[in-house]
This record gives C-alpha cells, sequence and structure tokens, in this order.
C-alpha cells in the first residue's frame, strides 16, 4: 500500500513511504527497510536526500520507539497508572492484579494493586505467605481526609480481630499515623512487606513507617483479601486484585 502523500520527518522529506506485509528486511542505496518482527509489518521509506544516513537513522529510532511504546505503557486504572513490576529493596514483584475502590458504586476513591513475586488467585495462601509482597493504592479522589481514612481502616480492623484490637493496638496507631493529610490525586501509597523487616509503608516513594511482624502484615492485607464482612464494591475489588 502506498501512503498518497508526502511525509517530512526531522526535517528529511520523505518522498513516498511503503507498508509492506510479511516482506524481508532489505538495507540498499534506495533507503532502508524496518520490519517491526511483533507484527510482521514493514515499512519502506525512499529518501530524496540519499546521503543522510544518519537522518535516516534517527527517523528510523524514532518510528520504533513510537511502535513499541504501547507495549511499555503501565496498566490504566480510573486513570491511575500501575506498573507491571515493581522493586522494593532488591526484590522483584509482579503486577498480580488490580481494580477500583468506589463508593456508592460510581464515585472512584482509588486504585489498588497486588504485587507478589509469583502470581495467584489463592487469597489465603497469598495471606499466608511469608514472602516478599505489595498492595499499592493511588488515589483518584482528592480530599480525603485522614480521620476518613483511619475510620476506614479502623472498622475494617476492627471486623477483622473480631472486636479485637486491643492487642494490636500500637501497631494500628503507627499504621493510621502514616495518613496524616488530605489526600492528593495521583498520591500513591504502598505497603510492602519484607521478611526481615515487616511492613513497610512509602507516601510517594518515601517511607512512612515500618511495623515489624508478619501477623500485621496479614491484617493489612486483609482489608483487600481477608473474608471479613465487604461491601460489594470491595468484593469486586478484591477479585480484581487476585486477577480472576
Amino acid at each position: 500500500m502506498i501512503l498518497g502523500h508526502e511525509l517530512a520527518l526531522t526535517g528529511v522529506l520523505v518522498k513516498r513511504a511503503k507498508v509492506v506485509l510479511d516482506f524481508k528486511p532489505v538495507l540498499d542505496s534506495n533507503g532502508v527497510v524496518l520490519i517491526p518482527t511483533w507484527t510482521g509489518v514493514s515499512f519502506q521509506f525512499y529518501f530524496v536526500n540519499k546521503k543522510e544516513r544518519i537522518m535516516k537513522r534517527i527517523v528510523i529510532a524514532v518510528l520504533v520507539l513510537l511502535m513499541a511504546a504501547p507495549f511499555a505503557m503501565a496498566k490504566d486504572f480510573g486513570g491511575a497508572e500501575i506498573p507491571d513490576t515493581v522493586t522494593i529493596e532488591g526484590a522483584k514483584l509482579t503486577f498480580n492484579g488490580a481494580g477500583i475502590r468506589k463508593k456508592l458504586k460510581f464515585v472512584k476513591v482509588y486504585a489498588a494493586a497486588l504485587f507478589l513475586e509469583n502470581k495467584s488467585s489463592d487469597a489465603e495462601k497469598i495471606l499466608n505467605a511469608d514472602e516478599p509482597m505489595m498492595i499499592r493504592m493511588v488515589f483518584i479522589r482528592g480530599k480525603i481526609t485522614p480521620q476518613q481514612l483511619i475510620d476506614s481502616w479502623n472498622e475494617s480492623f476492627t471486623a477483622i480481630t473480631n472486636n479485637n484490637t486491643a492487642p494490636w493496638q500500637e501497631q494500628i496507631d503507627k499504621f493510621n499515623a502514616c495518613f496524616a493529610s488530605d489526600t492528593v490525586e495521583g498520591q500513591t501509597y504502598d505497603m510492602a512487606y519484607l521478611p526481615a523487616k515487616g511492613l513497610v509503608v512509602y507516601l510517594d516513594g518515601k517511607e512512612k513507617a515500618t511495623i515489624p511482624g508478619k501477623e500485621f502484615k496479614n491484617m493489612v492485607f486483609s482489608i483487600w483479601l481477608g473474608k471479613g464482612p465487604m461491601d460489594g464494591n470491595m468484593e469486586d475489588l478484591k477479585e480484581d486484585m487476585l486477577g480472576k
């Protein structure tokens, strides 16, 4: 297929461009053929000025980057971008699943994503595992007050402990103290479990608190992955984070 118009790329006039299917790479004095192996589609450009070899390479490099970009893009959940992998203190974790926490079924509050060393859809197995893992929250809605968040966490902790939060109050207070200001759109909280340290809470990449012990990690992760009473939207979020 011949494109019916001239193209100007990075200052070099391209007289015409041809799209070829299942075409083998060719490099000659008339131009360069570029074949993106992931589609099998090739592009052949005929340059007016054949001596500008360096500029041709730049044009081709730009095209390769543009064509590869969609495959490298982060996943989008309600405007919150979630990467395919994260590395926390040397532990490489893979995206397992993500979804959006909603109120009243239509108010988007935050996107939550689960990262594991190995993908799993078994919530109980994840909670019991003593290995690196992380939950990332990216706020879609701003101006949520600290008290609103803390009330929500405390409600969850009360349900998870069957109304017996007293043995965990010190850890709960330390966790709640990480949420000390109104949320901002795009603000990111990471709750990473590292067996050698415990639960580490990060705000926009900066460490806010470290709370030792796997047991408290289980409590926090149970907010999203536990069996306790959840509203319908939270249950849907759990399923999404488990990749179901």
